[in-house]
């Protein structure tokens, strides 16, 4: 299972909506956040007010929510799951990847990556169901929260990408639930030269150095080699790029961490739960 999580331009989501032209005074802001689970198709999860969509709680929801669908439909949960995300804070934080690690610990998944975009390149395939989403109603005035739903609906109706729309007015507090067993050394993990934008959780037998018969580890990029730019004086550059801008292109290799006395990966994010 294969999906990636982004969420919709606020500003597009407002009710009602008159067109280009006029603006009314005191919309309803609707939040979308779009999960495309690719070879199967678009599930659009609309907040209100009641829920907020910009947290790690209502991600948690979205992942718990599609593996539902998975298992409903096919009568069991994906041997692995892959996940991608952006760097907003409602992806980039311990409560998510703690809950990532549980549900490889209650044996739903067997192995889950977790692939964080770098800053700057949060582009997507989701974003062009979006634009599409945005291209088909612009035009088209918009009085009812029943009208925006419709709308999309029947926009999508005979594309490649089956859409679905599922209204949410609450959800569980995930964060309250899984906080205070997340190890406090995670606090800088999304900042600056600590951040670790790809995430694995296997599952594993039992022993003394995975209790949870979970293995986690996590690398700094996707690939196995980039090219970092440091930046750096002129005169200490040896490449025509870096003597000219002052930017040395540096090539930087990506093993997975944490590897100690041979063994590699660690259980650490999830490190007491009640059975």
């Amino acid at each position: 299972m294969s999906i990636i999580i982004d969420g919709m331009d606020q500003n597009h989501c407002r009710i009602p909506y008159y067109g280009n032209q006029h603006k009314f005074s005191s919309p309803l802001d609707q939040g979308i956040t779009g999960v495309k689970e690719h070879g199967f198709g678009l599930t659009l999860y609309r907040t209100i007010g009641t829920v907020k969509n910009k947290s790690s709680d209502f991600t948690i929801y979205c992942i718990l929510s599609q593996l539902e669908s998975w298992f409903i439909r096919n009568r069991c949960y994906p041997e692995e799951l892959f996940i991608q995300i952006d760097g907003g804070a409602e992806n980039a934080n311990k409560n998510l990847l703690s809950m990532l690690e549980l549900i490889v610990i209650r044996k739903m998944v067997r192995v889950i990556h977790s692939t964080r975009l770098p800053t700057g390149h949060t582009h997507e395939d989701i974003d062009a169901c979006f634009a599409l989403i945005w291209s088909c109603s612009r035009d088209k005035p918009c009085l009812t929260l029943k009208e925006y739903k419709d709308n999309i609906i029947n926009n999508f109706a005979n594309s490649k990408i089956p859409t679905t729309m599922k209204d949410v007015y609450v959800i569980p507090a995930y964060g309250a639930l899984i906080e205070k067993c997340t190890d406090s050394r995670l606090a800088h993990l999304h900042k600056g030269v600590h951040t670790q934008h790809c995430w694995r959780f296997e599952a594993v037998l039992p022993s003394p150095k995975f209790p949870q018969g979970c293995k986690t580890t996590y690398k700094a990029y996707s690939s196995d080699k980039v090219v970092e730019f440091v930046s750096k004086p002129v005169s200490q550059c040896h490449s025509a790029i870096g003597q000219y801008t002052g930017l040395e292109p540096m090539t930087v290799y990506c093993p997975w961490y944490p590897n100690k006395n041979g063994v590699e990966g660690d259980s650490y994010l999830v490190y007491i739960f009640v059975c």
